[in-house]
Protein backbone atom coordinates (compact mmCIF):
# COMPACT_ATOMS: atom_id res chain seq x y z
CA UNK A 1 0.00 0.00 0.00
CA UNK A 2 1.39 3.47 -0.98
CA UNK A 3 1.08 5.13 2.30
CA UNK A 4 0.86 8.56 0.95
CA UNK A 5 -2.33 7.84 -1.26
CA UNK A 6 -3.49 4.49 0.48
CA UNK A 7 -3.81 2.73 -3.15
CA UNK A 8 -2.69 -0.89 -3.08
CA UNK A 9 -0.88 -2.79 -5.35
CA UNK A 10 -0.09 -6.49 -6.27
CA UNK A 11 3.76 -7.32 -7.08
CA UNK A 12 5.04 -10.25 -7.97
CA UNK A 13 7.14 -12.07 -6.15
CA UNK A 14 10.17 -12.05 -8.84
CA UNK A 15 10.69 -9.15 -8.25
CA UNK A 16 12.27 -9.41 -4.76
CA UNK A 17 15.86 -10.17 -4.42
CA UNK A 18 16.02 -13.68 -2.76
CA UNK A 19 14.15 -16.60 -1.45
CA UNK A 20 14.48 -15.38 1.97
CA UNK A 21 12.61 -12.12 1.06
CA UNK A 22 10.14 -13.95 -1.50
CA UNK A 23 9.10 -15.98 1.67
CA UNK A 24 8.76 -13.13 4.02
CA UNK A 25 6.95 -11.53 2.04
CA UNK A 26 4.60 -14.13 1.30
CA UNK A 27 3.94 -15.18 5.10
CA UNK A 28 3.59 -11.50 6.12
CA UNK A 29 0.14 -11.81 6.07
CA UNK A 30 0.60 -13.54 9.07
CA UNK A 31 2.78 -10.96 10.78
CA UNK A 32 1.68 -8.46 13.35
CA UNK A 33 3.00 -5.59 11.05
CA UNK A 34 3.48 -6.17 7.32
CA UNK A 35 7.43 -5.01 6.15
CA UNK A 36 7.83 -1.97 4.31
CA UNK A 37 8.67 -2.34 0.83
CA UNK A 38 10.29 -0.49 -1.48
CA UNK A 39 9.81 -0.23 -5.03
CA UNK A 40 11.46 0.63 -7.75
CA UNK A 41 9.51 2.32 -10.81
CA UNK A 42 10.18 2.73 -14.21
CA UNK A 43 7.09 4.74 -15.88
CA UNK A 44 4.76 3.29 -14.09
CA UNK A 45 6.25 -0.10 -14.31
CA UNK A 46 7.65 -2.27 -11.15
CA UNK A 47 11.52 -3.22 -11.95
CA UNK A 48 12.83 -4.60 -8.32
CA UNK A 49 11.00 -4.64 -4.67
CA UNK A 50 13.06 -4.51 -1.35
CA UNK A 51 13.02 -5.33 2.31
CA UNK A 52 15.05 -3.45 4.86
CA UNK A 53 18.12 -5.62 5.66
CA UNK A 54 16.52 -6.86 9.01
CA UNK A 55 12.90 -7.36 10.61
CA UNK A 56 11.97 -7.75 13.91
CA UNK A 57 9.36 -10.67 14.43
CA UNK A 58 7.91 -12.81 16.93
CA UNK A 59 8.72 -16.10 17.71
CA UNK A 60 5.39 -18.58 17.76
CA UNK A 61 7.03 -21.61 18.21
CA UNK A 62 10.66 -22.95 19.75
CA UNK A 63 11.68 -26.37 19.90
CA UNK A 64 13.61 -27.65 22.94
CA UNK A 65 17.53 -27.36 22.31
CA UNK A 66 19.43 -30.14 23.51
CA UNK A 67 20.75 -29.60 26.49
CA UNK A 68 24.63 -30.45 26.73
CA UNK A 69 27.67 -28.04 26.90
CA UNK A 70 29.38 -26.70 24.45
CA UNK A 71 32.37 -24.33 23.33
CA UNK A 72 30.11 -23.11 20.21
CA UNK A 73 27.01 -21.75 20.12
CA UNK A 74 24.55 -24.28 20.41
CA UNK A 75 20.80 -23.58 17.78
CA UNK A 76 17.54 -24.64 17.52
CA UNK A 77 14.34 -24.62 14.72
CA UNK A 78 11.89 -22.13 16.02
CA UNK A 79 9.14 -20.71 14.21
CA UNK A 80 7.95 -17.23 13.36
CA UNK A 81 4.49 -15.86 13.26
CA UNK A 82 3.59 -16.50 9.67
CA UNK A 83 5.71 -19.83 9.62
CA UNK A 84 8.94 -18.71 8.29
CA UNK A 85 11.76 -21.20 9.97
CA UNK A 86 14.63 -19.91 11.52
CA UNK A 87 17.55 -21.13 13.11
CA UNK A 88 18.20 -19.74 16.98
CA UNK A 89 20.26 -19.79 20.09
CA UNK A 90 19.15 -22.35 22.31
CA UNK A 91 18.22 -19.27 24.66
CA UNK A 92 15.39 -17.69 22.40
CA UNK A 93 11.82 -18.73 23.61
CA UNK A 94 8.04 -19.22 22.50
CA UNK A 95 7.29 -15.11 22.40
CA UNK A 96 10.58 -13.75 22.23
CA UNK A 97 11.42 -11.04 19.97
CA UNK A 98 13.81 -11.71 17.86
CA UNK A 99 15.64 -9.80 14.61
CA UNK A 100 16.09 -11.83 11.59
CA UNK A 101 18.43 -11.04 8.70
CA UNK A 102 15.99 -10.84 5.49
CA UNK A 103 19.05 -11.33 2.97
CA UNK A 104 19.51 -15.38 4.29
CA UNK A 105 16.71 -15.60 6.74
CA UNK A 106 19.37 -15.92 9.63
CA UNK A 107 18.92 -15.09 13.10
CA UNK A 108 20.75 -11.35 14.49
CA UNK A 109 20.21 -11.00 17.94
CA UNK A 110 17.53 -10.81 20.38
CA UNK A 111 15.10 -7.64 20.65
Amino acid sequence: MNESTFEQYELPLDLFESDHQKNLVSESTYMEEPPEVTVLYYKEEALSCKLPPTLELVVDKAFAGISKQSASTREKDSFMQGGMLVKVPEHVEQGDRIVVDTRNGSFVRKV
